[in-house]
């Protein structure tokens, strides 16, 4: 090949090459301009955690991340949540805190960074130890009951945790319920890690977590219970007065003696004498019980009574009472139907005593009514106001009055004519 031949060879592979590269910056500006790179952030990523079987994390390090994804936008329209994955790799530290930066694996090939982007941990070593169980009473039985856990199907569980925390529980609790339980029960219980002070443990596994127990309720035949029965004097209840309530605390008793008296004792003791002298409300005192014997000792002190009194109430018809009215405008003439009512009084018999219908005032003030027809109820008092009793107490019958307002008409006088000047007809001749 000549010199010649070499220059156009040469020539035509410098135009070749200018040619495709021109060709590939063509391309791939076309690509970015249909297919740009964006930026899309995705919240609340679950963040795992890697690390060996025999380490705990004691901390309570964030849970999930905000991963920020860069890609061309064609990668991100088919991206989900599920496509991404964030790690911390705990697998070659020991028990201690450290400070690891957050990886992040995504389906897709894209640039990624996550907030935060590191973590703090505390790592312990992971331990298991046998700890007894015990059964206890969360809520004590009647006084009258003892209780005996006779089977219990597991007395060790293991505890699982950090060192620190297992260490802590001194044992495990099953707690039983044994308010109002007067017979034998099997019941499973959850069982609780607690530590010595009885305040529950956290973050630590049991293994068996439930204990299934069979208990005796035994009763003593040293103590009873009764019910408590007020000895009210009702032959010193004021006159006209009635009991509206009574209350007493406690309503029942636990009393201690040897088995035969508490054999021969009933189901109910009485308090000791309270009398109603002198009481017309609602009174609160203090008694004690009057025991049938000697040996019996309560377990509580005195007794709290509550009596309510109330006076006794009648009924007390009343009729034609008569029914005036004020208020009634000059120049206007008023009529009333009818002119006199019924009432029907309820209240204390103290109140009604003696009352007649002349004690009663039917009123109705007419003040600021113009002319017409009106259905008005009338305003009743009881001896001038010095007895009070509520509205609801007051039947009227009829319950309202109607009342008649006219204008009263001046007659406009009419003037005689004198005699001598009275124009006749003649008579006909």
């Amino acid at each position: 090949m000549n010199k010649k031949q070499q220059e156009t060879l040469l020539s035509n592979l410098v135009w070749l090459g200018s040619s495709l590269l021109v060709a590939l910056v063509v391309w791939f500006v076309a690509s970015i301009e249909a297919n740009p790179i964006d930026e899309q952030r995705f919240l609340r990523i679950p963040i795992q955690l890697q690390l060996p079987d025999d380490l705990i994390i004691i901390n309570e390090p964030p849970s999930s991340a905000s991963v920020y994804i860069r890609a061309q936008q064609s990668i991100l329209d088919l991206l989900t949540d599920d496509d991404i994955v964030v790690y911390a790799d705990l697998t070659s530290l020991e028990p201690g805190t450290y400070t690891v930066p957050l990886a992040v694996e995504t389906a897709r090939r894209a640039r990624s960074d996550t907030q935060p982007t590191q973590i703090t941990v505390e790592l312990e070593q992971r331990v298991t130890q046998l700890k007894n169980v015990a059964v206890v009473a969360s809520n004590n039985p009647p006084a009258t009951f003892s209780h005996s856990v006779t089977e219990q199907d597991i007395l060790q569980v293991e505890v699982s945790g950090a060192q620190t925390s297992v260490n802590d529980v001194v044992q495990v609790e099953g707690r039983l319920d044994l308010a109002d339980q007067r017979s034998d029960f099997e019941r499973t219980l959850t069982l609780i890690p607690v530590d010595a002070d009885g305040d529950r443990v956290n973050n630590v596994t049991l293994e068996p977590r439930q204990v299934t127990v069979i208990v005796d309720m035994i009763q003593r035949d040293d103590l009873r219970e009764v019910f408590v029965r007020p000895n009210i004097l009702l032959e010193t209840l004021p006159e006209n007065y009635v009991i509206s309530s009574v209350d007493l605390s406690p309503r029942q008793v636990v009393l201690s003696g040897s088995p035969t008296v508490l054999q021969r004792l009933g189901d109910t003791v009485e308090t000791q004498e309270i009398t109603l002298e002198n009481q017309t409300d609602t009174f609160t005192v203090e008694v004690p019980l009057a025991l049938p014997s000697e040996e019996l000792i309560p377990l509580t002190g005195t007794i709290t009574v509550t009596i309510s009194l109330q006076e006794q109430t009648t009924s007390l018809s009343l009729q034609d009472i008569p029914v005036s009215v004020i208020g009634v405008a000059d120049g206007m003439n008023v009529q009333i139907n009818p002119e006199a009512i019924s009432a029907l009084l309820n209240g204390p018999v103290s109140q009604l005593e003696g009352i007649t219908s002349q004690d009663i005032q039917a009123v109705i003030d007419l003040n600021g009514r113009e002319a017409g027809t009106y259905d008005i109820i009338p305003t009743v008092s009881i001896r001038q106001g010095q007895v009070n009793l509520p509205s609801r107490n007051i039947t009227l019958l009829p319950p309202s009055i109607s009342v008649t307002l006219t204008s009263r008409v001046t007659a406009t006088p009419v003037e005689e004519t004198p005699a001598g000047d009275v124009t006749g007809t003649p008579e006909s001749e």
